[in-house]
């Protein structure tokens, strides 16, 4: 008799149920940003990194959405300076994605 088919029975009694799919819960999120809010940032796509370190609507959305905690970046450090330091020295173009996510 093969032995993988008396394998088989252990096999499935061991195996993990799956998880249910759980509904979305809104409260998981503080407070989300109305489309209004980020229109700005569709004219730095494409843009040098650079420019997004002088506008200040977007340090303003940055410091609703990150949280304020340290960053590690070879050295321990503030995110928004973790953020300054890479917007400092990017040189890939920014990119606005679906209207709503900005990748630099």
């Amino acid at each position: 008799m093969n032995p993988r088919i008396l394998l088989l029975p252990l096999v499935l009694a061991l195996w993990p149920a799956p998880i249910p799919a759980q509904d979305f819960d809104p409260a998981v999120f503080n407070r989300t940003l109305p489309p209004a809010e980020m229109a700005f940032l569709a004219a730095y796509d494409g843009a040098a990194p650079k420019q997004l370190e002088h506008d200040k609507k977007f340090g303003k959305l940055i410091g609703a959405v990150s949280p304020n905690g340290m960053f590690h970046l070879g050295v321990d450090m503030p995110i928004q300076d973790a953020l300054e330091l890479v917007l400092q020295n990017a040189t890939t173009p920014v990119r606005l994605r679906d209207g709503r996510y900005l990748m630099v």
